[in-house]
């Protein structure tokens, strides 16, 4: 039997003492992350959850779309920095929402797709919106996570970790084994990336991309500014997708 992905996400926040805001229904959680922004109190580390969102956005005009209640993450993880974000951010992050879920389900056939979705086999799992807003030298990190659980939107590309486990593999405590892991990977990201990419994360950026069963043409490498160099000699630049 399911569990509701709203109500455990709370109790792990609330058991981590991680400071949490919770409603059932906004229009963004990225969107309410960046209004309470600066506002006096402010821990570094804050997360915002909801379960529905009416005007859940992805990367460009792209929107998400969520299911029924309490089957979806919704949620915005908010991060004081010291300085302004770095643009190889976006692919360590992607990175390490990748290392998160596989550590928490090493036989899932998961993969990145570039710039910023999870793939479960040939479908989508979870995407990512990095946002960041200032005030002064004041500099706070929006990670917006939709990743879909027990439930999928009405969507042939959409897929759900129930899809690829078995419904007593995601359990409330492995999903609070999960959520330990993503924050551990998220600050871990954070501390190690700086104006580049490391090796290590070149080299895994990589691998999880060209395990994307869709992808039609291999990338030879990942460099340490971000771009991607697709087998033949063409070079992406990861801002630009």
């Amino acid at each position: 039997m399911s569990f509701s992905i709203f109500v455990a996400t709370q109790n792990w926040a609330h058991t981590s003492q991680i400071a949490a805001h919770s409603q059932p229904g906004v229009t963004s959680t990225n969107d309410w992350a960046k209004e309470s922004a600066f506002r006096a109190g402010q821990a570094d580390f804050e997360v915002f959850i909801a379960d529905h969102q009416s005007a859940g956005r992805g990367r460009g005009a792209n929107t998400w779309q969520d299911a029924a209640p309490g089957d979806l993450l919704l949620s915005s993880w908010s991060f004081q920095l010291n300085a302004p974000p770095q643009p190889v951010l976006a692919p360590a992050l992607g990175l390490a929402l990748y290392r998160a879920v596989l550590t928490s389900w090493p036989d899932l056939p998961l993969s990145l797709k570039a710039p910023n979705d999870l793939y479960l086999g040939e479908r989508k799992l979870a995407g990512i919106l990095l946002e960041s807003v200032q005030q002064g030298e004041r500099t706070r990190l929006i990670f917006g996570l939709g990743l879909n659980v027990f439930n999928k939107p009405d969507l042939p590309t959409a897929t759900c970790l129930s899809e690829g486990l078995s419904l007593d593999r995601v359990t409330e405590l492995g999903w609070n084994l999960f959520l330990d892991r993503l924050w551990l990977e998220l600050v871990s990201a954070l501390r190690e990336t700086q104006a580049r990419l490391t090796p290590n994360q070149c080299a895994s950026l990589r691998y999880a991309l060209n395990r994307n069963p869709n992808l039609t043409t291999p990338y030879d490498a990942v460099t340490p500014e971000g771009s991607l160099i697709v087998a033949g000699g063409g070079k992406i630049d990861w801002q630009t997708l």
